[in-house]
């Protein structure tokens, strides 16, 4: 087991499986991995792909280099890349520009030195059939070397109609000496002749205290900071390494800012409030603003129940306000719109609409206290 737990904490049951079919001897042809980001999907499917070639007499630290940096002919990884024109009858990168195929290169090493990073190309938001016709490229050369090569779907879920279709074709006449690895947070978005065809592990969050650590002892980050964004990370270190490029106390303090003035209904004030936050980091925050504004009122369903909280224990009194003055509130229909917002902001949907909707949804809450 030590291979495949290099670099790799938890997902004790999915180590399990994969040893196990190890020491059976019988490899299927393609594996789901089932789960949230962050938790050591990719990783985990290159440490079994170092396992499975253990036994062969060039396996080695260049072999494993190999593997761990995601190199053809060893590996190949299929991700989602920016969309170009006339995609259905040129390859993967032909059309795409010098800058996109540098960012791209740049977060695949950054990905292969963290496993936790999280690959983030800007305008990738599918994978089209142009990369899975690449897998019979790849497949088409024989290496002697290796007993395995894996070619790994990362963001299986964003793979289009057309490109499923064709990955169901590599499935039903698997090419030998290959193993696939489909990485996914939604495997129910995969067609169910796919997910007939492989096996499936599900990746389960990481607990705060292993996030902690893995901050601590991987990241180097100090303990109280660590511990906050572990708290934060909903069991991912990719989510924790996110938060981290922020300045937490600003955005907890503007949070509060933000439900002051939309709760009392100052709505240009609210406005003003959620648009500096943004102008002070990027775009990007408002998901995580918003997340945490949910986060809030989970601690104010929290502290109902049991008079803890878990995120805003700084801001307890900002609860306990809240709780006094809106006893008639269903928050229910709220949250959802919420998240519904969060959704709206990773299609990249205008920010300014964002940012208006979710003070007028706060707003709506006082609405509905009155009744």
């Amino acid at each position: 087991m030590d291979i495949l737990d290099d670099d790799i904490v938890g997902q004790i049951k999915p180590k399990e499986i994969l040893f196990n079919i190890f020491n059976s001897g019988r490899v299927p042809q393609a594996i789901i991995f089932n789960g949230p980001s962050g938790t050591g999907r990719h990783k985990l499917a290159l440490n079994f792909l170092k396992l499975l070639n253990s036994k062969n007499s060039n396996a080695g630290k260049f072999l494993f280099k190999q593997i761990d940096s995601y190199n053809e002919p060893y590996v190949k990884l299929i991700l989602p890349l920016p969309s170009v024109s006339d995609e259905g009858k040129s390859s993967a990168f032909e059309n795409l520009k010098e800058s996109q195929i540098t960012e791209i290169q740049n977060e695949i090493a950054e990905k292969s030195q963290n496993p936790y990073h999280q690959i983030q190309i800007q305008n990738a938001h599918s994978i089209k059939i142009n990369s899975i016709r690449e897998i019979s490229r790849f497949v088409s050369f024989k290496f002697n070397d290796v007993d395995y090569r894996g070619i790994i779907i990362s963001e299986a879920h964003l793979l289009t109609a057309e490109a499923q279709n064709a990955m169901l074709k590599n499935l039903e006449e698997p090419p030998e000496g290959n193993i696939f690895f489909l990485i996914t947070n939604d495997v129910n978005k995969l067609l169910p002749t796919i997910r007939s065809r492989c096996w499936i592990l599900k990746f389960t969050p990481l607990t705060d205290e292993q996030v902690e650590q893995i901050l601590i002892n991987k990241f180097e980050f100090q303990a109280e900071m660590a511990k906050l964004l572990s708290v934060l990370s909903e069991g991912s270190v990719a989510r924790a390494l996110e938060f981290s490029k922020y300045d937490v106390d600003f955005l907890f303090e503007s949070v509060i800012t933000i439900l002051r003035y939309s709760l009392g209904r100052r709505y240009l004030t609210a406005i003003e409030a959620l648009t500096n936050a943004v102008a002070h980091f990027d775009s990007k925050v408002i998901l995580i603003l918003i997340s945490l504004i949910l986060k809030w009122f989970n601690d104010v369903e929290r502290f109902k129940a049991i008079k803890e909280v878990k995120y805003f224990s700084n801001y307890l009194n900002t609860i306990e306000k809240f709780i006094s003055g809106y006893k008639n509130v269903n928050l229910f229909t709220f949250l959802s719109r919420l998240n519904s917002l969060i959704n709206y902001s990773e299609k990249n949907v205008n920010s300014n609409v964002v940012i208006i909707n979710t003070i007028f949804t706060l707003a709506e809450i006082t609405i509905e206290n009155r009744g």
